[in-house]
């Protein structure tokens, strides 16, 4: 583009281009404008003051061990490219997750690619590739948590409307089994579609790029070519497990991954002294994943307690007690890991905001390589 075609290229106005934040902090502002209102924080400070600090301690084990599960996945994932060590996997995990908790659009995604990418001198653009296939594993096992939260295990009744505040009347009433069991089995029907889809790419690209052009002959060419270069990366990402056992690996720390997540609500529940089934933690992440699915702020504010303290209140705790409990989950989920985050950039004497810029640069020079293929 030249100087003077650029100089002519109106420029967006700042809704344009900043309106997907703007949505996602009007939606956490709301949720935590009802989760607040929810809450008797005397009431709640004296629930908090009689949690049992080893459980707490366990929890936090738990949530780590996740971390470090992803790591060693993703090491797996990344045996194409280059083997890497489970230190600088985790690392980069857990600074790209330390972004994606303070910076809007869940950008940690590209800063964990630009990160590791660059302290083992592979490609940021076959990295993120990789990414992509883990959001995709996770998706499964969100999946399989909730289909097992609706099928398997006892579906908690509704508990006593009268005793509860009129904002968590609304929220329980609208969680019913039946609009979860829809969403799930709809949604994993999708995600079946689109791994089929991801095999026809994978054999015969070009005719399944045409088939996807022609069920989508409404749509504007450049979605299409979007959505052909999302299932395209889809496609490299899943075609670099190549092995049986490097699947099997895989699916074995996804697997230790997402029961250490599970895991990790029920010892929280015990901190509190409550006697709750250990299924119960199924049952509080397939609600909490559905909710984060919404666009949000960083760290998930407002829908991730909001939507814990909803599952616990399903399950009969006591609504104080279940709002102390979201807001201790929370802190435990976001603040240790991002402080983590920080003092990973500091050891590895990398300023993080140099760490944000340069993976922004990266994104914006992946983005202009694809336009124009």
């Amino acid at each position: 583009m030249t100087t003077s075609e650029s100089s002519h290229t109106p420029k967006k106005s700042f809704l344009a281009r900043n309106w997907k934040i703007l949505v996602g902090l009007l939606i956490s502002a709301s949720c935590l404008y009802y989760f607040v209102r929810m809450c008797d924080f005397s009431q709640m400070w004296g629930v908090v003051k009689k949690a049992n600090l080893w459980f707490v301690l366990l929890t936090l084990v738990s949530i780590f061990a996740s971390y470090l599960g992803r790591g060693i996945r993703w090491t797996y994932l990344l045996r194409p490219l280059k083997r890497i060590g489970v230190g600088p996997s985790f690392s980069a995990t857990v600074i790209g997750f330390t972004a994606s908790n303070i910076l809007p659009m869940r950008a940690g995604e590209f800063v964990r690619a630009y990160v590791l990418a660059k302290n083992e001198s592979i490609r940021a653009t076959s990295t993120f590739a990789t990414i992509v296939v883990e959001r995709l594993c996770d998706g499964f096992c969100v999946l399989a948590i909730l289909v097992l939260a609706l099928t398997v295990m006892p579906f908690p009744e509704t508990p006593d409307l009268a005793t509860l505040s009129g904002p968590m009347q609304k929220i329980v009433t609208a969680i019913t089994q039946e609009r979860l069991r829809y969403f799930g089995f709809s949604t994993l029907g999708l995600y079946l579609g689109i791994i089929l889809v991801l095999v026809f790419l994978h054999f015969a690209p070009k005719k399944t790029e045409k088939f996807i052009s022609t069920i989508l002959f409404f749509a504007p060419k450049n979605v299409v070519h979007k959505i052909t270069e999302l299932l395209l990366s889809f496609a490299e990402g899943i075609a670099s497990i190549n092995t049986p056992m490097q699947a099997g690996n895989v699916l074995l720390w996804s697997l230790f991954t997402w029961g250490s997540i599970v895991f990790g609500p029920w010892l929280l529940s015990l901190s509190f002294g409550l006697s709750l089934p250990i299924y119960m933690g199924f049952f509080v992440t397939a609600i909490l994943a559905l909710g984060v699915m919404l666009p949000s702020s960083p760290g998930f504010i407002g829908i991730f307690q909001l939507a814990t303290a909803a599952a616990m209140v399903l399950l009969g705790v006591q609504e104080q007690i279940a709002t102390s409990y979201a807001l201790m989950l929370w802190a435990l989920s976001i603040i240790p890991v991002t402080i983590l985050g920080f003092m990973l950039c500091w050891v590895g004497k990398t300023s993080f905001m140099q760490i944000i810029r340069a993976s922004k640069e990266e994104q914006m020079a992946t983005e202009d390589e694809t336009a124009q293929d």
